[in-house]
Parts: structure tokens; C-alpha cells; sequence
């Protein structure tokens, strides 16, 4: 997954999965849990517009990878 930012006033979130990723069912599951990810960690973060895009890999991630490289990415907004 990549995530394209800049830097806001407040949080502003996309979520992209194009359909090489999966059928609508698993493009859905990641849109959700990717949102459920983004609450818990939104105090945490810079303010950012930014832009979540999948890749087809990502419909194997487990939630707790996919919490993983949605942190990294989100900490790397800080430097």
C-alpha cells in the first residue's frame, strides 16, 4: 500500500482499491478496516490529507499487518 499526503488542518482520509485487488467483498473488508485502523490511531498522527492506495497484494494482509503498515506509513508522515 502507499499513502500520498499533505500536510492539513485536519485529518482527511481516501481509501483506493482498484480491482486487481479483489472482488468488492474484499475491496470493502480493507476500505473498513483501514477506517477502524485510522480511529484508534487519529490522535496519534499529523494533520494530513492523504490518499491510502492498494495494491493487489493487500487482500492477503492479516488485520494485524495491515494495522502495522498503516501505522508505519502514518509515522512516517511526521518527518
Amino acid at each position: 500500500m502507499t499513502l500520498h499526503y499533505l500536510p492539513a488542518e485536519t485529518h482527511q482520509f481516501a481509501i483506493v482499491t482498484s480491482r486487481a485487488v479483489g472482488n468488492a467483498v474484499v475491496r470493502n473488508k480493507l476500505r473498513r478496516r483501514t477506517k477502524a485502523i485510522l480511529r484508534t490511531l487519529i490522535e496519534t498522527t499529523p494533520q494530513v490529507k492523504g490518499v491510502f492506495r492498494y495494491r493487489p497484494e493487500a487482500n492477503h494482509l492479516t488485520f494485524d499487518e495491515l494495522t502495522a503498515s498503516v501505522t508505519e506509513l502514518l509515522q512516517r508522515t511526521k518527518k
